[in-house]
């Protein structure tokens, strides 16, 4: 918020963590974005511009459910990263997103299903299969598996001790499996040709138009 309204510059409120990882802290910035006249909107994607030059992957956590905001995000993104966890409620708003998503991108979208929580890889790969295969036969989307996080108590434990349980356990099974789904998508992302306009500030102009802003 503190950003859009222009009372601090990116590296202000950058917030660093360890091996690099550094977070740019939410809150109602979206919101307050459409509020913004023409000139301010385009000094704030400027200012945002300069994570290019920090940043290697800029991840943007947009929390779950069907939004307007969560959905913008994801049209302008380079590539959508689908999380969900065999919970019936947690697989129809996955199909949910897909089908929001496909309908506003006709189905030119690259999105990538992940299964958290699951109680085994065959467990992950069966509700990853059911998503692929509504989306195929409904949406004519292909949705690669990026893999399957396993459920595993030093999560919870870690998220008791406010540490991200990847740093508080790294060889427990969790943290073992987000290594491995990083370095799959890592690899897709390099064979991948760069789309047209692909970068921190195209990806924010396309965010403003996507949220009905005047860029």
């Amino acid at each position: 918020a503190h950003l859009v309204k222009g009372q601090r510059n990116v590296d202000e409120v950058l917030v660093s963590l360890e091996n690099g990882v550094m977070i740019l802290p939410g809150g109602p910035g979206v919101q307050e974005l459409a509020e913004l006249d023409d000139d301010a909107q385009s000094i704030l994607i400027d200012k945002l511009s300069v994570l290019e030059g920090i940043a290697d992957i800029l991840l943007i956590d947009t929390g779950a459910g069907i939004h307007k905001n969560t959905l913008s995000f994801g049209v302008a993104a380079d590539m959508t990263i689908l999380i969900t966890t065999p919970e019936p409620t947690s697989i129809r708003d996955a199909y949910g997103v897909l089908k929001t998503l496909a309908i506003n991108t006709g189905s030119k979208i690259d999105v990538t299903l992940i299964v958290n929580m699951a109680a085994s890889r065959s467990e992950g790969r069966e509700v990853a299969e059911r998503i692929q295969m509504a989306a195929n036969q409904f949406l004519s989307l292909s949705v690669p598996y990026g893999g399957v996080v396993l459920l595993d108590e030093s999560v919870g434990k870690a998220v008791r001790m406010r540490t991200p349980f990847f740093l508080a356990n790294p060889s427990c099974q969790a943290s073992k499996d987000i290594a491995e789904i990083a370095a799959n998508l890592a690899s897709i992302d390099d064979e991948t040709e760069p789309p047209t306009g692909r970068g921190v500030k195209s990806f924010f102009f396309r965010l403003a138009r996507s949220l009905g802003l005047r860029v």
